[in-house]
């Protein structure tokens, strides 16, 4: 889709929309086109057509053709779709979007780790939540206890005091304590006690991860 600026404002005239202007049009690797105008944030698809209508307060692109939003004192998740977006998702308490991470805080604790299109982990007494990479989240709760979650769910079930989890393999998952790595299971239990100062399996991760864990300090 062609976008065209002329000053402070924005054309797409080789569609639907023809000569009208705005004063934003933001592309990203989805197949909609964030749009602003004097009444609010929108969504246009490729004909030029609003599927989402100009009146968001608060617009960004998360992934995809998904999109986190603010209006009326709602925080949204948004889906496009070609003829109408759709509200995946809407809350009155704050969800904030850092990074790809969307968490949801109820009465301000930590109470929800979200996905595009609505909640991947709902659980009491969560404290931290690190991304790791993509759709892998390391989950810190109240007593120290350290789970891996992934898109499906839990990956590894936080019943240890972890420092930090890696993804895996053949259901192997190194695994950080007190500055020695080893391997645990998908319930968190020790298959190979931390003993390891360095590894080179998994593509070198243990060496990203000594890294990550120099640069907290």
């Amino acid at each position: 889709m062609l976008i065209t600026q002329i000053g402070d404002e924005y054309f797409i005239p080789l569609s639907n929309a023809g000569q009208k202007s705005f004063q934003l049009l933001e592309e990203s690797e989805g197949d909609f086109l964030l749009a602003k105008e004097d009444t609010g944030y929108g969504l246009i698809n490729r004909e030029g057509d609003y599927v989402l209508d100009p009146v968001i307060d608060e617009l960004k692109h998360n992934k995809g053709n998904f999109y986190f939003g603010f209006e009326d004192n709602q925080f949204l998740l948004i889906e496009g779709n070609e003829l109408k977006a759709n509200v995946r998702y809407n809350s009155y308490h704050r969800i904030t979007l850092e990074d790809g991470l969307m968490l949801e805080y109820i009465h301000g604790k930590l109470r929800r780790v979200m996905k595009e299109g609505g909640i991947l982990l709902d659980a009491v007494g969560m404290e931290e939540v690190t991304r790791i990479g993509e759709d892998l989240y390391n989950i810190r709760f109240r007593d120290g206890n350290l789970g891996l979650l992934g898109k499906g769910g839990w990956l590894v079930r936080p019943n240890a005091p972890l420092e930090k989890i890696l993804m895996g393999s053949n259901g192997l998952f190194p695994a950080l304590k007190e500055g020695s790595v080893g391997f645990v299971n998908s319930m968190g239990e020790w298959v190979i006690q931390p003993q390891y100062e360095d590894l080179t399996l998994f593509q070198n991760l243990w060496q990203d991860l000594k890294r990550r864990k120099m640069g907290d300090h």
